[in-house]
Parts: C-alpha cells; sequence; structure tokens
C-alpha cells in the first residue's frame, strides 16, 4: 500500500508539472495578452487629442519595449519600457517634443484585448515645461 500512495504522488506531481509547463506566459508565443507590432494610438490629456502610433514587443518574463510616435498635433517621440502581468500592460515613457524641445514623462496602465490587438486605459504626464502633472487615456489599436 505504501508503494502504491508513493507511485500516485509521483504521477501526480508529473502531471501537475507538466500541466503548468504547457501554460504559455508573458512574452512566451501564444500567450493571450502579448503586447506585438505597431498600434494605432490616440492619447487624451486636458481634453485635448494626440494622435500617433506605438511600436511595442513583449519579451520573455513580460518585458515591453517599443517607441512612441506621436504626429499630430505636435511630433512627439519616446523610448517605451513596460511589463505585462496578466492582461495589464504598465508602461512608461520619457518623450521628447520637437516643436519646442519640451521634454517629460508618460506612465500607463491599461488593459490588453484578448489576442493582443488593442489596449486602453489611463495615464499621467509630467512636462517639464508645464511644471506639473496632467492625467489622461490612451487607446491602442492594432
Amino acid at each position: 500500500m505504501n508503494r502504491l500512495v508513493r507511485l500516485t504522488t509521483g504521477a501526480v506531481t508529473v502531471l501537475v508539472a507538466g500541466a503548468c509547463a504547457g501554460n504559455p506566459q508573458p512574452g512566451d508565443s501564444g500567450y493571450a495578452y502579448n503586447v506585438s507590432d505597431a498600434y494605432a494610438a490616440e492619447f487624451v490629456v486636458d481634453n485635448a487629442s494626440y494622435t500617433g502610433s506605438m511600436t511595442l514587443e513583449t519579451a520573455p518574463g513580460g518585458v515591453v519595449a517599443g517607441t512612441m510616435n506621436v504626429t499630430s498635433p505636435a511630433t512627439i517621440t519616446g523610448t517605451v519600457t513596460g511589463m505585462i502581468a496578466a492582461d495589464t500592460l504598465s508602461f512608461e515613457s520619457d518623450y521628447e517634443i520637437a516643436e519646442n524641445g519640451c521634454t517629460g514623462t508618460v506612465t500607463g496602465v491599461g488593459v490588453v484585448a484578448e489576442g493582443g490587438g488593442a489596449v486602453s486605459g489611463s495615464m499621467e504626464v509630467y512636462d517639464n515645461c508645464a511644471d506639473q502633472g496632467l492625467e489622461g487615456s490612451f487607446d491602442l489599436t492594432r
């Protein structure tokens, strides 16, 4: 009887370990909430709409990297870093506005749609020229 318990316990351990190993994690191929490729982007800050794109890629472990390029009404560029945890993207981007040389930081948190085709959420912007923090929202769609 003792041997049967050991064999059963060992078999259950192998099955559980195998099942966990088969579930993709953030950044793994097949993970439902990875972000990848170019997204059309709309940022709304202080009732003003800014449009452009974000190019994002999820690496193993859920690390996100990419670029932000706003084209209207101003040219704003930045480098994006972040993380995917479950269905949530958290990101930060330092930026520079080409027309006036202002710089700042955007931090955002949003929900990723299953399949990674869209992300929407809230963000905060700190601009050194305005010397204040502003709240806003963002929508990304592939």
